[in-house]
C-alpha cells in the first residue's frame, strides 16, 4: 500500500511541474489526468431542483470510492442520490441530511470498475432566496478509496460551479413544501419565506385537487404570524396572512389536508397572491398496496425499572433479501438491552447496540429472497426515568441496504412507536384558558396545552360545544404557540350572555378520555377582563369591552331576545362610564355606480346588513341567470375576495350576495364589488361600507334600529382605536 509520505511527495512534485510549465491546476486537471472526478457546468433557477451528474474519466480502476461534498446550505440543499445509468455495479451509501453543509457518498464493490462515465447523480434543491453563483467543494476520503487489491487509489476532484438565476425581485417569496405520506393519512403542507418580508393582511389563495384531498385545518406557527379570513371552497383555500417581523427560513403556517384512501401519485399545491411570489409544493401520496410496512404494537406502556419488549413486524412483504433498520430512542428515558431475532427469515442477522448513545442498527441479509410476513425481531429496553412521558421510538430504513433478489430497492413505510412511560402519573385532560376573537363575528377560543398531544400521550382531540341545547362537534383546531385552540364561532351579538358548554375529548392508550365540562360566555370573558384590567393604562381595552356589551344589549332589544336579562345588567356605574358616551360622527361612501359599464347584464338593486347574525353586508342583484357568475370584492386596504355563484341566495326576482370578509375594526372601510362572467365584468362596480348603512339608519323612525347601528359603530370605532 502506498505511504502518506509518497502521496505528499507526489503532490509537491506535481505542483512544481505545474509552476515550471506555466499551467494552472484546473488546466492540468482538464487534461488526461488519471481518475478525474468532475461534473458539467450547472445553471438553475432559484426555487427549482437540479440534477448534477458526477462523472469519472481516465479511470485506472477502483473497487471503493469515498467522496465528500461541502456546500453552502443558504443556497442549495441536497435531496437524493440516483444511480440510474451508473457505470458502478456495487453498493452505494450516503449520509445526506445528517450534517449541515456536508455529506459523503461511498461506493463499494468487489472487483475493479474501469469504465468511464456516470458514477451517480445528485439532486439539489436551490433555495428561493439564492442568487449569483455557488461552489460545491468535492474531495475524496482516502480510507474509502481503493482498488480490488485494497491499494489506495488517488482521485483528482474538481469542484462544482453552480450558477443561480433569481427573477423574483424584491417581493417576498413563499415556499410550499411537504413530506411524502401514505393514502389515508394527513399531509402537512408548510409555508415558509425563502425571501423575507412584512405583510399586512395579504390575501393568499392555495389550490389543490379536492378529489385527492380534504381540507382539515390551517394554523399559524409563529407568534409574529396571524392567519385570518379563512374561506374554504371546493378546490381553493383563501385566507389573509399578517407578518409583523421579517422571517426567513422558519415555517409560517401549516395547511393540513387528508389524503383520500384512493389518492396515489404526485400532486401539486399551487398558490397565488398579488403581494408575493409563491413557489408551488409537491405532495407525494404513496399507495399501501405494494409497500412493505414495518410496524409495532399500537399500545405500549412501562414503568420505571421495568423491561419493555417492543416487537417489530413486517407486512405487505413484496420480497426481501436484505434490510437495514435504524432504531432511534431517547437515552435519558430508556436504554436498549438486546434485539432478539424471531427467525422468520433465514440468513445473517446482526445489531450494533452500544456503539451509539441514541440509536442502533438492525441488519439482515440472506442468500435467497424471503416473502413471509410476521415478526422480524423483539427489542428489549430498560425504562430509566421516574417521570411521566410519552417518548417516540423511531424506526427508519436505509434504502441502499433494503433490496430484493434482483438487487432492486424495496420501499418501506416505517411506523414509529409511542410508549406510555409511568402512565400512573398521567396528567389531566383539561382546558387551560379561553379568549375572544372579534372578527366579522364573535368567537370564543378554548385552549388546551399543546404538550398534552405532543408529549403526554393524548391524541386525536376534538370538542363538543353545546349552546341553548344545540350540540356542535368540532375536530378542527389551530396551533398557537404552545396551545391547541378550538373555536366556537358565529356567536350572534344578541347572544353574548348565553352560556357555551364545552367538553374536550381525546384518545389515550386506545381509550376515549373526556375532560370536565367547562362553562363560558362572551359576557363572562368581558366582565373578567374589566375586573382584571381596570386601571387607566388599559383604557382602550376597557372602552372596547364596554362598547361590546352595549352592542350586545342593543342587539338583544332589536331582536327582542331575553330582554329580561340584558348583558349589561352587571356593569357598575363606573364601568358604564368607560364606554363611549357620545354618538359617532358618521359618513357614507355608498355609490352604486362607482364605475359604470355599458349595458351591464347584472344590476345592483339594494344594499344592507345582516344584523342578527354577524356584521355581514348584504347586496341584492338581478340577472337573467347566474351560470358562470362570481362577485369580486376589493377592500381599500388591499384585500381581495371572490364569491362564487354557489353562495348566491335566491330572493324574489333576484339574488342576495353576502360578504363578511372585514373585521370589526374595519366597519368604516369601503369595499368595491363587481360581478364577473368568467373574467369579463358584467355589472357596474358598487362601493359600500358598514358605516354607510349606519349613516343611512342613524335617525331611523325605529328607535331600536337607530340605537343598534350607533352602538355597533361605537364598538367598531373602539376596536379600531384598540388595534391602532
Amino acid at each position: 500500500m502506498k505511504t502518506t509520505k509518497f502521496k505528499c511527495f507526489f503532490f509537491v512534485f506535481l505542483m512544481l511541474l505545474l509552476l515550471c510549465s506555466g499551467m494552472t491546476l484546473s488546466n492540468f486537471f482538464a487534461a488526461d489526468v488519471p481518475n478525474r472526478v468532475f461534473s458539467s457546468l450547472a445553471i438553475a433557477e432559484a426555487g427549482s431542483t437540479i440534477e448534477i451528474p458526477i462523472l469519472i474519466d481516465n479511470n485506472t480502476g477502483f473497487a471503493g470510492m469515498g467522496l465528500v461534498f461541502k456546500y453552502d446550505s443558504t443556497k442549495v440543499l441536497p435531496l437524493a442520490i440516483k444511480t440510474s445509468g451508473s457505470i458502478f455495479n456495487g453498493g452505494i451509501e450516503n449520509d445526506i441530511g445528517r450534517f449541515d453543509g456536508l455529506f459523503s457518498v461511498n461506493l463499494s464493490g468487489i472487483d475493479d470498475e474501469t469504465d468511464n462515465g456516470l458514477l451517480f447523480t445528485i439532486t439539489f434543491h436551490v433555495n428561493e432566496s439564492a442568487d449569483g453563483s455557488t461552489i460545491i467543494n468535492v474531495s475524496y476520503d482516502q480510507e474509502n478509496t481503493f482498488d480490488e487489491s485494497i491499494e489506495d487509489v488517488a482521485l483528482f476532484c474538481e469542484d462544482i460551479s453552480l450558477t443561480i438565476q433569481n427573477d423574483f425581485g424584491d417581493m417576498p417569496v413563499l415556499r410550499l413544501s411537504s413530506s411524502p405520506v401514505y393514502a389515508g393519512e394527513n399531509v402537512k403542507i408548510t409555508g415558509s419565506f425563502a425571501k423575507a418580508g412584512l405583510l399586512d393582511e395579504a390575501e393568499i389563495i392555495l389550490s389543490f385537487d379536492s378529489s385527492a384531498f380534504e381540507y382539515v385545518s390551517m394554523n399559524a406557527l409563529n407568534g409574529s404570524i396571524a392567519i385570518s379570513n379563512i374561506i374554504f371552497t371546493e378546490n381553493n383555500l383563501r385566507f389573509r396572512m399578517t407578518v409583523t417581523s421579517p422571517i426567513a427560513g422558519d415555517d409560517l403556517f401549516v395547511l393540513t389536508l387528508h389524503a383520500n384512501p384512493s389518492a396515489t401519485g404526485n400532486y401539486s399545491v399551487t398558490g397565488y397572491s398579488k403581494f408575493m411570489s409563491i413557489i408551488e409544493g409537491n405532495v407525494t401520496v404513496n399507495s399501501l398496496d405494494s409497500i412493505a410496512i414495518i410496524r409495532s404494537d399500537s399500545d405500549m406502556s412501562a414503568l420505571q425499572h421495568e423491561s419493555l419488549v417492543i416487537p417489530v413486524y413486517l407486512e405487505n412483504n413484496p420480497g426481501l433479501m436484505g434490510y437495514k433498520l435504524t432504531i432511534k430512542y431517547n437515552p435519558t428515558i430508556m436504554t436498549p438491552l438486546s434485539v432478539a431475532n424471531s427467525g422468520v427469515f433465514t440468513g445473517t442477522f446482526d445489531d450494533n447496540i452500544g456503539i451509539h448513545t441514541d440509536y442502533f442498527d438492525v441488519k439482515w441479509y440472506g442468500t435467497e429472497q424471503e416473502t413471509q410476513n410476521g415478526k422480524l425481531f423483539d427489542i428489549t429496553f430498560r425504562i430509566d426515568t421516574d417521570e411521566y412521558c410519552v417518548p417516540t421510538v423511531l424506526i427508519e430504513y436505509s434504502q441502499p441496504d433494503t433490496f430484493n433478489e434482483e438487487y432492486q430497492d424495496v420501499a418501506m413505510n416505517c411506523r414509529s412507536v409511542k410508549v406510555l412511560v409511568n402512565p400512573n402519573l398521567r396528567p389531566e385532560l383539561k382546558f387551560s384558558g379561553a379568549s375572544l376573537t372579534l372578527h366579522d363575528n364573535i368567537a370564543i377560543n378554548f385552549k388546551a396545552d399543546r404538550k398534552l398531544f405532543t408529549d403526554l400521550g393524548y391524541s386525536d382531540p376534538f370538542v363538543i360545544f353545546t349552546m341553548n341545547g344545540v350540540e356542535t362537534t368540532v375536530h378542527k383546531y389551530r396551533i398557537i404557540d404552545d396551545k391547541v385552540v378550538f373555536d366556537f364561532n358565529n356567536i350572534a351579538p344578541h347572544k353574548l350572555n348565553d352560556t357555551v358548554y364545552v367538553t374536550l375529548y381525546a384518545t389515550y392508550s386506545g381509550e376515549e378520555t373526556i375532560s370536565m365540562t367547562r362553562e363560558y360566555s362572551v359576557a363572562t370573558y368581558c366582565y373578567n377582563m374589566l375586573t382584571k384590567y381596570s386601571t387607566d393604562e388599559y383604557s382602550k381595552l376597557r372602552t372596547l369591552l364596554v362598547n361590546l356589551l352595549n352592542y350586545g344589549e342593543s342587539s338583544q332589544i332589536y331582536a327582542n331576545y331575553k330582554t329580561d336579562a340584558l348583558v349589561t345588567k352587571d356593569l357598575t356605574p363606573l364601568q358604564k362610564m368607560w364606554g363611549t358616551q357620545e354618538s359617532p360622527s358618521l359618513k357614507t361612501v355608498y355609490n352604486p355606480a362607482y364605475t359604470v359599464l355599458d349595458s351591464p347584464s347584472v344590476q345592483w338593486e339594494g344594499v344592507g346588513l345582516n344584523l342578527t347574525n354577524s356584521v355581514a353586508m348584504r347586496f341584492r342583484i338581478t340577472t337573467a341567470g347566474i351560470a358562470g357568475l362570481s362577485v369580486k370584492v376589493s377592500g381599500s386596504s388591499g384585500g381581495e375576495w371572490i364569491i362564487n355563484n354557489t353562495s348566491f341566495v335566491p330572493t324574489n326576482g333576484g339574488y342576495y350576495v353576502y360578504f363578511n370578509g372585514l373585521n370589526v375594526a374595519q366597519l368604516s372601510e369601503p369595499v368595491y364589488l363587481t360581478v364577473y362572467d368568467g373574467n369579463v365584468p358584467v355589472s357596474n362596480t358598487i362601493c359600500y361600507s358598514v358605516e354607510s348603512y349606519a349613516y343611512a339608519n342613524q335617525n331611523d323612525s325605529d328607535q331600536k334600529l337607530s340605537d343598534l347601528v350607533i352602538s355597533m359603530m361605537n364598538y367598531g370605532n373602539s376596536a379600531y382605536a384598540y388595534v391602532h
